[in-house]
């Protein structure tokens, strides 16, 4: 397998191809034109980086004498990487101009092509846990399984161990990914949260589609939290951007970290602007209500407004998250809507008759919180 991808080639080609302005080669270690500013050329065979490679030679020029159909006037030299050549740069272009960029143009392509294996190398890694993590995921008995035990061990993690989950999204994940810019910050963030979790001795990190899953040793939730603001804090501050983070339940960690998982995902689909750092033991109604479809949020709705007018729901929605906001204190909610007290009291009354519920007793203000949670999650 070729040391030098496609991929590596063309990245490397275009970032020191636009700096330039000659034409950029590079050769694989089979001597073939792989990644080229000169398009027309990818796919030939270079006889001058052939030479290269069959004898070791670190630069060899081309006078006109010396152009073929393959090799053109330039110079060539030789790609290192751990002592060894492993590929060709070429420059076309007059030797006496190109020659003087030779040593310059090499290193700057050891340089990316150090890196560009040094990130490659860090996502096969990351594939060969997550593919690890999955399957994890999906045993029921850890500690009869020698197997994935001894698997762990060889990745460095120890299954044996409890652990807690929590789960970290962005707010604006979908609005980001719809852009070339956006993943690029995306990706950023992601690998900033890595970076932060490296001295976190026997953490697991897991990425699935948008989510970053953290599996953590046991920990108390103040702790877990004090983690998570800053780390909410230092992204607001680097990427102007905000979080939704969920946490499971056990603060002393399980060995069924799919239920850690589960938890924290659960809490997670709960997570709101107004509540974007949310425990799973914090929920109780919202588990509830997260069971409940649409049509059954409409159909409830309904029975309680006695109407399917959706205008006349938001009207009333209006009034009642005054009032949740405020706990029913009057005098606040008529200060916030700059209407008189008489006026809402009015309004209150006027809901009364029309649900056959009075908000300010308790049965009523109960079924008046669940419509308020069914249409923010439905209908707003």
């Amino acid at each position: 397998m070729s040391l030098i991808t496609q991929e590596i080639a063309e990245a490397v080609v275009h970032e020191i191809g636009s700096e330039m302005d000659y034409h950029i080669n590079l050769m694989d270690e089979h001597a073939v034109i792989i990644a080229s500013t000169d398009r027309k050329r990818i796919g030939m065979k270079h006889e001058g980086a052939l030479r290269i490679l069959r004898e070791g030679i670190e630069e060899l020029p081309i006078e006109e004498d010396d152009a073929t159909e393959t090799t053109r006037i330039g110079t060539n030299l030789a790609i290192h990487y751990q002592k060894s050549i492993v590929g060709v740069i070429g420059i076309t272009g007059p030797r006496e101009e190109v020659q003087q960029f030779g040593k310059i143009v090499r290193r700057m392509t050891e340089v990316l092509l150090e890196e560009s294996l040094r990130q490659s190398t860090g996502i096969l890694n990351r594939r060969i846990v997550y593919r690890f993590v999955d399957e994890w995921l999906r045993t029921e008995e850890v500690l009869n399984n020698a197997s994935l035990v001894e698997r762990g061990k060889a990745l460095g993690m120890d299954v044996r161990l409890p652990r807690r989950c929590f789960v970290i999204r962005y707010q604006q994940a979908e609005e980001l990914n719809r852009t070339l810019e956006g993943q690029r910050i995306m990706g950023k963030m992601d690998r900033f949260i890595r970076t932060q979790l490296k001295g976190s001795k026997d953490t697991v990190y897991y990425h699935q589609a948008t989510d970053q899953y953290c599996f953590v040793p046991a920990v108390s939730d103040d702790l877990l939290l004090e983690r998570i603001h800053l780390w909410q804090r230092q992204i607001r501050h680097l990427f102007h951007q905000e979080l939704f983070v969920a946490y499971d339940s056990d603060e002393k960690g399980t060995l069924r970290i799919q239920d850690a998982f589960q938890e924290a995902e659960q809490a997670l689909a709960c997570c709101t602007l107004d509540r974007p750092i949310l425990g799973y033991g914090e929920l109780s109604l919202e588990l509830v209500l997260n069971e409940v479809s649409a049509v059954q949020a409409g159909n409830y709705l309904y029975k309680l407004f006695r109407t399917k007018d959706t205008q006349k729901w938001r009207e009333w929605m209006t009034l009642i998250a005054l009032y949740f906001q405020y706990g029913g204190a009057i005098t606040k909610m008529a200060e916030e809507s700059y209407i008189h007290k008489n006026t809402l009291q009015y309004r209150l009354k006027k809901l009364a008759l029309q649900t056959g519920m009075d908000i300010r007793r308790p049965t009523g203000a109960a079924h008046f919180y669940i419509a308020k949670e069914l249409y923010t999650k439905y209908f707003h």
